[in-house]
């Protein structure tokens, strides 16, 4: 399969693009499975409460350390790729995810001040070393709730934003950033992206869908 993440501070904007490439995917005939992160399994529910209620305290609690934020979201991700990403992938589908690892090392890390490369570290035990294929950076855009974070007012976003941007010029085969405004249509650099990695792939996951008899699509 292929494995596409959309990754930024903007949930909003994140998902709107999640959502433009799983149109353009299926566009292609291909099954499309999406998701997002945190979950909404049983792990990724308590892992929200959690979160949620460490930032609902005196406003002279800081919530959780980064450091039990960051193995929290990484604790719901394991699940996730445990039971619905790397499933998926197996069975030849095209996994669209809002939100994956770069939103973590963005947040936890650049964001609080966590070990970027430690959290990276665990993340990569957690998934098998799984990595997204392609990952739609969204710049700037509305500031997160401080749930995810697991603090109140000590998120720096001048940060997060800053880790994002290193991370994109870290890896430009990887990454590809993109304007918070979602437009109505996928950018021409993600969409020649995208195009490039199906049909370098078309015929593995087509064949894995075709039923007995049938010519790969």
């Amino acid at each position: 399969g292929l494995f596409v993440s959309v990754d930024g501070v903007d949930a909003v904007a994140t998902a709107g693009y999640a959502a433009l490439v799983a149109v353009a995917v299926r566009a292609r005939e291909f099954v499309v499975a999406e998701t997002g992160e945190p979950t909404d399994s049983p792990t990724g529910r308590r892992v929200a409460e959690l979160l949620r209620a460490s930032s609902s305290g005196d406003d002279d609690d800081d919530g959780v350390e980064p450091e039990t934020a960051a193995l929290l979201s990484a604790a719901d991700r394991t699940e996730h790729v445990a039971a619905v990403i790397r499933p998926a992938l197996l069975r030849g589908e095209v996994v669209v995810c809002d939100r994956f690892l770069l939103t973590s090392l963005a947040l936890h890390g650049g964001g609080r001040g966590g070990d970027i490369d430690r959290i990276r570290t665990v993340n990569l035990w957690g998934t098998g070393g799984l990595f997204p294929d392609l990952t739609l950076v969204v710049e700037g855009g509305a500031d997160p709730t401080p749930g995810p974070t697991g603090g109140h007012d000590d998120l720096d976003l001048d940060a997060v934003r800053r880790t994002l941007r290193d991370e994109t010029e870290a890896d430009p085969d990887r990454y590809v950033l993109c304007p918070a405004d979602v437009p109505g249509e996928l950018p021409a650099a993600v969409n020649d992206r995208l195009q490039r990695l199906l049909d370098a792939r078309a015929s593995l996951i087509a064949a894995t869908h075709a039923s007995p008899g049938q010519a790969a699509r």
